[in-house]
């Protein structure tokens, strides 16, 4: 075990682990340690590097210490600690993500919310329970076994329910039960300053409203970037009477996703189905000590009253048939069920077997459902072309997919494909009009992909800003710009100090500059008329006549244009900055008076 964690630390995708040395200062260091205890913070180059990484392949970026909160006021005090310091904060759950997201490529704090791990309140008569954020999913369908109910989002790893939240997981279940975005009824949010924000209202277990903003849905998905959740109420659902699951296999790939798409087309409320193709389910085989025929396959499952998972049963048994496929293989009792889904369950370590001693990629996408052949059917071609070992499962009743590449990382060539690959796979996925990632988030992965599919940056900036405006809680650069009209949140000093402003900062001092110049203009040009009036009016051969020749107005000015002004004692005169129209200016003149008549003269050129 010590060798694998070691030389998971030290491979991956051809980079090599870089831990900085311990920079934050002491004095914040011991303030830290006056929250929470001895026992609870840790500056250790081991620990921080085993937390500055998740399941995936991306480097290791340690943090510069990590906490264990274990009340959300000691998470509300560090937080403020680390505002005023403008540190960065990284949340950590189970580290069992794969897209790099508890990285602390800024350095921080990273906070490992596992001791915060009670179950605070189930009410049966609600179908809703809380609980904190260290509580994983395996351990609260545990707690709810006698209760009749369960929590039905079940990505494949034992993730803390918490940081599901934050990257709004899903799972085999969510053709049927949704994701965590639809059974999130309320959380409490530690914001980046040390506020502690309840979405819902304090204690409220509603399960709709129209009152005011779904800030719940705001900061499910959010990964971190918003506040710390160190609380969740759920929605539970009550367990079905009935309960049956089955396999069917297909002659090809087109055949098994159009199956997939007339079963939702006709109603049918299944409540999973899974795609595994001919690569995947030989790997499952081999790993689990089953015998399925080695074609892409689908793993269903009904749930329901008994004659309703008949009705099912037989209506999908119809449609998979027109499309070429198997009679059902059944999984009727639990152990058999537990069986299969376990095998479901394990398809990253079935991939990984594949190749002993490569490593695994995941990456994810999800498009309309009406999409979902053409796309896997890509990807195979793809896959194949590209000479690349991925085999593919998905949870296809929502159109999301994954892609298990198995790899070797020491060779350059192949992590190069892998990366084309996978870069290919998500831009294919954002033209057919779906997103980069169904269920496995950004993380340091996605971010370029992230500002591709943002469909308006200005508002996503926005929010940002609302919550987390120094920036703290963005320590993996989450956000990052690429054009003059995309998102950056990359602080480049203390406090507000971005590069966004940094660079407006520019353009007004620019603008100042521009100004003065065009001030300096124009009191020229003030002078210059003020000087013309009193060349008029202080000369003695001018006193004693009516008006003014051609011939005197050319002997006062010499120019294209000739403006000769006659006006009372006081006359208010204006001269605005110039207007430039097709690389020519225009000058204005503006005067008034309240006591006689303004005489004015505007001779051509001569």
């Amino acid at each position: 075990m010590a060798l694998q964690i070691v030389l998971r630390l030290t491979r991956g995708l051809g980079q090599t682990v870089s831990c900085r040395s311990y920079s934050s200062p002491p004095q914040f260091i011991e303030a830290l340690r006056s929250v929470v205890g001895n026992g609870n913070i840790s500056t250790a180059m081991a620990v921080r590097e085993l937390h500055g990484r998740d399941e995936s392949m991306h480097r290791c970026w340690p943090p510069d210490a990590v906490v264990w909160p274990q009340s959300v006021e000691h998470v509300s005090r560090m937080a403020e600690l680390c505002y005023e310091n403008t540190v960065s904060i990284i949340p950590f759950g189970t580290g069992t993500g794969l897209e790099g997201g508890v990285s602390a490529v800024k350095g921080g704090v990273c906070f490992n919310l596992t001791r915060m791990d009670k179950i605070l309140h189930l009410n049966t008569d609600d179908f809703s329970v809380t609980v904190e954020p260290g509580v994983t999913r395996k351990s609260l369908n545990s707690f709810l076994r006698d209760s009749g109910l369960w929590f039905p989002v079940d990505p494949g790893a034992d993730a803390s329910v918490c940081g599901m939240a934050a990257t709004s997981a899903s799972g085999t279940n969510a053709v049927r039960y949704g994701t965590m975005r639809e059974n999130v009824i309320n959380l409490e949010v530690v914001l980046s300053d040390g506020r502690v924000l309840n979405t819902a209202g304090k204690d409220r277990l509603f399960r709709k409203t129209s009152a005011g903003y779904n800030l719940t849905s705001l900061f499910v998905g959010s990964e971190g970037t918003l506040g710390i959740i160190t609380k969740a109420s759920l929605r539970l659902h009550g367990i079905p009477e009935a309960t049956m699951s089955a396999v069917c296999a297909f002659p090809t790939v087109q055949a098994a996703v159009d199956s997939t798409v007339q079963i939702l087309q006709c109603g049918v409320p299944i409540a999973r189905i899974e795609f595994l193709d001919d690569v995947m389910i030989d790997a499952c085989n081999k790993f689990n000590g089953l015998s399925y025929r080695a074609l892409p396959t689908l793993f269903l499952e009904f749930h329901g009253t008994e004659n309703g998972v008949r009705e099912q049963v037989q209506q999908t048994g119809e449609i998979t048939q027109l499309n070429g496929g198997s009679h059902f293989t059944w999984a009727r009792d639990q152990e058999e069920r537990t069986k299969l889904w376990t095998a479901r369950h394990n398809a990253w370590y079935a991939a990984l077997a594949l190749r002993p001693g490569c490593r695994g990629y995941a990456t994810d996408v999800c498009v309309p459902i009406s999409k979902l052949p053409e796309i896997i059917v890509n990807t195979k071609t793809d896959l194949m072309e590209s000479k690349l070992t991925g085999p593919i499962a998905g949870h296809v009743g929502d159109g999301n997919f994954h892609c298990i590449m198995v790899l070797n990382p020491d060779d350059e060539d192949e992590v190069s494909r892998v990366k084309a690959f996978t870069d290919r796979l998500a831009r294919k996925a954002l033209a057919l009009n779906g997103t980069c990632t169904g269920e496995h988030g950004i993380g340091l992965g996605k971010r370029s992909l992230l500002v591709e599919e943002a469909a308006d940056t200005l508002a996503v900036r926005q929010k940002r800003r609302i919550y987390d405006i120094t920036n703290v809680l963005e320590g993996i650069g989450l956000i990052e710009k690429k054009s003059k009209n995309s998102i950056q949140w990359k602080g480049v000093g203390p406090g507000c100090n971005t590069r966004e402003i940094a660079d407006k900062l520019i353009d007004l001092k620019a603008e100042l500059a521009d100004l003065e110049q065009r001030e300096q203009e124009l009191d020229q040009q003030r002078m210059w008329v003020q000087q013309s009036i009193r060349n008029v009016t202080d000369d003695v051969q001018n006193t004693g006549l009516a008006y003014l020749t051609h011939e005197d107005l050319c002997c006062c000015f010499r120019g294209d244009t000739l403006l000769a002004i006659r006006a009372p004692s006081g006359t208010c005169l204006e001269v605005p900055v110039p207007e430039g129209i097709n690389g020519q200016k225009k000058f204005q003149i503006h005067l008034k008076s309240s006591t006689g008549p303004i005489e004015v003269l505007l001779q051509g050129q001569h």
